[in-house]
């Protein structure tokens, strides 16, 4: 018994420090809203090309993605959330804590891949696309950047795949994966 609460230990801790150096190290020590150094980006498989459906004035990007498609985690932190939102409008929702109080938000899932209290790495899957959100071209992923206390926008999203930017009805092309 002694040995299994040990192991249990373990594996908290190291799952705590996991998370800790998974989100630039640590909790913020001010709760105003400001966006992770981590870059973020693109929420599916690295290769794949998808199309821009809109940007919302909050800054939210709704990407076209079809029915299935893997959903991957922008950037690494904690899940806060996975599951039927609160808000029936959302549907689906994945929510994750990437440091100093902003969260990614990934809205009207089909599916999800994760539970909340777990850490999550850039590029790991998170869930599917294939929620109630659709245009003429399939079904809408809605992503954006959120502060975790209030889960207010942040603004527009900064893409490292396109530090530019990006534009409704631009078909862009991810560069998620782990790095080595």
């Amino acid at each position: 018994m002694r040995r299994a609460t040990t192991k249990k230990f373990v594996r908290s801790t190291l799952a705590t420090l996991i998370a800790v150096t998974a989100i630039g190290g640590g909790i913020a020590a001010s709760a105003a809203p400001t966006m992770a150094a981590t870059p973020l980006y693109l929420p599916f498989p690295a290769a794949e090309t998808y199309q821009v459906a809109q940007i919302d004035p909050d800054g939210a990007v709704d990407l076209t993605l079809p029915s299935g498609t893997s959903v991957m985690s922008s950037a690494a932190g904690i899940v806060l959330e996975a599951g039927p939102s609160a808000n029936p409008a959302e549907g689906i929702a994945v929510v994750v804590d990437i440091g100093n109080n902003a969260c990614l938000q990934y809205l009207d899932l089909g599916g999800v891949a994760m539970s909340p209290g777990e850490v999550v790495y850039q590029s790991q899957r998170v869930g599917a696309a294939g929620g109630n959100a659709t245009t003429l071209a399939g079904s809408t992923l809605h992503w954006n950047t959120v502060s975790c206390s209030t889960r207010q926008p942040l603004g527009s999203l900064t893409v490292a795949e396109y530090p530019e930017g990006v534009s409704a009805g631009q078909w862009v092309t991810s560069q998620n994966r782990r790095e080595q």
